[in-house]
């Protein structure tokens, strides 16, 4: 028996070539290796970020307003009248006949209904007919 010497070399293939590989970068960093990645942070900031700073501001401002008399919706889906705003905290009348009020806290207020016109004041229900 005839045992292969790993010293030895291989016998030539018939039709092989040699294919070169080309020579590896030099690890410079181009804009264009950081241009996929700036993109995807820009989108991620325009479709997310964005618009989730805007939707908090609106609510912000929703529960800075909140006065007396506004008809609320809590976030546990309780809805009620305002009858009292404390620092962080609101008490909602759920029902006028039997007089049930519940406190809440006022970040948990998600959305504010707009006042029947027969409770608005007679100054705003005269400023719509005029306009």
């Amino acid at each position: 028996m005839h045992y292969f010497n790993q010293a030895q070399a291989a016998p030539p293939t018939v039709g092989a070539s040699t294919v070169q590989q080309p020579p590896p970068p030099d690890g410079g960093f181009s804009i264009i290796q950081f241009f996929p990645i700036a993109l995807i942070i820009i989108v991620f900031y325009f479709l997310i970020i964005r618009p989730q700073q805007k939707g908090q501001r609106e609510r912000d401002g929703l529960l800075k307003n909140l006065k007396k008399n506004d008809h609320v919706f809590t976030s546990g889906g309780i809805a009620g009248v305002v009858t009292t705003i404390k620092d962080g905290e609101v008490i909602l009348l759920i029902d006028e006949k039997h007089d049930i009020r519940v406190r809440v806290m006022r970040s948990a207020i998600v959305g504010v209904e707009k006042a029947s016109p027969a409770e608005e004041k007679p100054e705003q229900q005269k400023e719509e007919t005029k306009k």
